[in-house]
C-alpha cells in the first residue's frame, strides 16, 4: 500500500490550545474514587487533607484514609471501640494535625494521625439528656477550643486538653457549618440566622438573613462571607462584608436543588454543589455561573450519582475533591490551559472518535473522525459535515498559506481558499498517514506536481531522492 508523505514540520494531529481563553466552561480531567478502589462507601459527606495532603473521606461506612495508592479504614469495632457510629457526617483537621470525626448519632471522636488511635469525647456530654449527638460541623478557635455544630442541639464548645464542655448555645435548626475567619471570630449559620462570636468581647451577635442558608465560606481577598441556600428551586446567594457588617443578596439567576456545598478556588471563583443538579462555577466577579459536567472521562451522559454533590474541597494543589451521594469521590484536575472539545453534534454524527484537529488562520475548527470524514465549525457545539470529503478516516490536517491539506485513508485532499466545493483529490485510495520535514525549497504543491508529471517516482519523492 502506497503512502505519500507531504511537507510539514508539525505533527499531523494539531492540538488547539487557548491559554488566554477565559470562558466559564473550563473543563477538567475527572477521576472517580469509589468502593471498587477501596473506599468504604459510595456515600461520602466530607473530604479533608492533613499536613502531608493525605486525604480523609467521611462515608456512611466509616472513615477512609487515602494516601494516593491505598486505603486505610477506620470503623467501629474491636480496634476502634471509641468510634461509636460508622455513619460519618463530617471531618475536621485540628491545629495539632489530628482528625475530628462527627457522626450521625454517635457523637464526636478524634483520630490521632500519628498512632491511628481514636478517642471518644462523648463522656463530656454525660450531663446532657441526649449525649449521642448528631454532629454535622466542626471547627477550632484560636485558643484551641473545638466547636461542634449539631443537627438539632445547637453548638457545643469543648476544651480538648481538659476533656470538658465549656459552653453551649441552643438552636433547633441544623448548624450546617462553622467558620473561623482571619480575625479569629467564630461564625455559624442556623436557619435564617448568621451568628458571630467575637472572642475579644466574649459575646455572640446575630444577623437575620431572611432566608434559610445551607452553607457559607470566608472570602479573604474580598473581606467578606458568601452564604448559599435555596428559595424553592432557586439558588440564593448572599454576601456579608466585614467592614460595614451588611448582608446583601446577589442576583445570580441560578436554579438548582439543595445547594449544600460551597468552595472558593485560587482564581476567586465560587463553586456551588447541589443535590441532583450538579456543580456550578462562577466567573471571577461572581456574577455568572456555568454548570460543569462532572461525569468521569468527559462523558456526555451524566449519571445522577455524579450530580449529587455534598461537599467540595479544593486542596493546596488546586485539585477539587467532590464528595457525592452514592457516586463516591470525584476528583477534578485542572487542565492547565487546555479546554475539552466535546464530541460532534450528536444530531448530525454518530462517530465521536476524533482522529485529528486543526484551527486555521481564520479561526475555523476542523475535526477529523474515524468513519465519517471531516467536520468544521467555529466552536465545539456547532459543527457541520464537509460533504466534499469522503466518509473515511481523517489522519491529518495541515494548513499552508491559502491551502488546506487533508490526509485520509482514501487519498489527499487539497482545498484552496477554503472553497470545499472545488476540493481536489490526489493519490486516490492511498493512505495519507503522516508528515515529515522535506527540503525547504520544495513546497507540497511542488512535490505533488513533480509526482503527477511523471518526472519522479513516488519512491524518490518519499525518500527525498529528488
Amino acid at each position: 500500500m502506497r503512502i505519500f508523505l507531504f511537507y510539514t514540520f508539525f505533527s499531523c494531529i494539531s492540538l488547539w490550545v487557548s491559554a488566554q481563553n477565559q470562558r466559564l466552561n473550563e473543563e477538567f480531567a475527572i477521576d472517580c474514587i469509589d468502593v471498587r478502589r477501596g473506599l468504604l462507601s459510595n456515600f461520602v459527606t466530607k473530604t479533608i487533607s492533613d499536613k502531608d495532603n493525605i486525604k480523609y473521606f467521611a462515608t456512611e461506612g466509616g472513615v477512609s484514609k487515602f494516601d494516593g495508592y491505598s486505603f486505610t479504614s477506620f470503623r467501629p469495632g474491636l480496634e476502634h471501640k471509641e468510634l461509636e457510629n460508622e455513619n460519618i457526617e463530617t471531618l475536621f483537621r485540628s491545629q495539632d494535625d489530628n482528625i475530628w470525626i462527627g457522626t450521625k448519632g454517635g457523637g464526636v471522636s478524634v483520630l490521632n494521625t500519628t498512632t491511628n488511635k481514636i478517642k471518644s469525647f462523648n463522656r463530656v456530654f454525660s450531663n446532657f439528656p441526649n449525649k449521642k449527638l448528631r454532629v454535622i460541623s466542626i471547627n477550632q478557635s484560636k485558643e484551641g477550643y473545638i466547636w461542634l455544630g449539631t443537627w438539632s442541639n445547637g453548638v457545643f464548645i469543648l476544651d480538648p486538653l481538659n476533656d470538658k464542655l465549656i459552653a453551649h448555645y441552643a438552636f433547633l435548626e441544623p448548624i450546617y457549618n462553622i467558620v473561623r475567619d482571619h480575625h479569629h471570630n467564630m461564625w455559624f449559620i442556623s436557619g435564617t440566622g448568621l451568628h458571630k462570636y467575637d472572642p475579644s468581647e466574649s459575646r455572640l451577635m446575630s444577623f437575620n438573613i431572611g432566608k434559610t442558608m445551607y452553607n457559607f465560606i470566608e472570602d479573604k481577598s474580598r473581606d467578606k462571607l458568601w452564604l448559599v441556600g435555596n428559595s424553592g428551586k432557586n439558588v440564593v446567594l448572599f454576601s456579608f462584608t466585614f467592614i460595614d457588617q451588611q448582608i446583601k443578596e446577589e442576583n445570580i439567576n441560578l436554579t438548582a436543588r439543595f445547594t449544600k456545598s460551597i468552595a472558593l478556588d485560587d482564581k476567586n471563583r465560587l463553586w456551588i454543589g447541589s443535590w441532583g443538579d450538579g456543580l456550578y462555577i462562577s466567573d471571577m466577579a461572581v456574577s455568572k455561573f456555568q454548570r460543569i459536567n462532572t461525569s468521569p472521562q468527559g462523558s456526555n451522559f451524566e449519571n445522577v450519582n455524579t450530580t449529587m454533590i455534598i461537599d467540595i474541597d479544593i486542596d493546596k494543589n488546586g485539585i477539587a475533591w467532590l464528595a457525592t451521594a452514592y457516586g463516591g469521590v470525584l476528583v477534578l484536575y485542572p487542565n492547565k490551559g487546555f479546554r475539552l472539545l466535546s464530541g460532534l453534534n450528536k444530531s448530525i454524527s454518530t462517530d465521536q472518535n476524533i482522529t485529528s484537529i486543526l484551527k486555521d488562520k481564520a479561526g475555523k475548527l476542523y475535526k477529523g473522525t474515524i468513519t465519517e470524514g471531516l467536520y468544521m465549525g467555529y466552536d465545539d457545539d456547532n459543527f457541520s459535515k464537509t460533504k466534499s470529503i469522503a466518509n473515511t478516516r481523517i489522519n491529518c490536517i495541515y494548513e499552508k498559506e491559502n491551502t488546506l491539506f487533508v490526509g485520509t485513508n482514501s487519498g489527499l485532499y487539497l482545498i484552496k481558499d477554503r472553497n470545499f466545493d472545488k476540493a481536489q483529490l490526489f493519490f486516490e485510495n492511498d493512505k495519507i498517514l503522516r508528515s515529515i520535514n522535506l527540503p525547504i525549497n520544495y513546497t507540497s504543491q511542488d512535490l505533488i506536481l513533480l509526482y503527477l508529471s511523471g518526472k519522479y517516482t513516488e519512491e524518490e519523492i518519499l525518500f527525498n531522492n529528488i
